[in-house]
């Protein structure tokens, strides 16, 4: 959704925020069984190692390139600038990072 110079953004409250959450949070599941499975230490050490990278990388990659995770595509939420723009590479990582 676009808006308008004019028109001033909608911020999403505490319900749709915390929706998103949970259904960003569900993607996750199936790396838990897959850690799961994994028998023998060096296996479980390097799934960990991954999926620690993974978390990052997903809402980093998400919202510099559409502003938006699954989770926010879902409940209409998109992250943008003060000034209305597409958040940048730089918004999405220090996001991440402060959150």
């Amino acid at each position: 959704m676009a808006a308008a110079s004019s028109e001033r953004p909608q911020y999403a409250g505490f319900g749709p925020r915390l929706l998103a959450l949970f259904i960003d949070g569900l993607l996750f599941i199936p790396s838990f069984f897959l850690q799961r499975i994994t028998f023998d230490q060096t296996g479980a050490i390097t799934v960990t190692i991954l999926l620690g990278l993974f978390a990052p990388l997903y809402n980093i990659l998400f919202l510099g390139y559409g502003g938006q995770t699954v989770g926010m595509m879902v409940t209409r939420i998109k992250v943008v600038r003060l000034d209305l723009s597409a958040a940048r590479w730089s918004n999405a990582t220090m996001r991440y990072l402060v959150n």
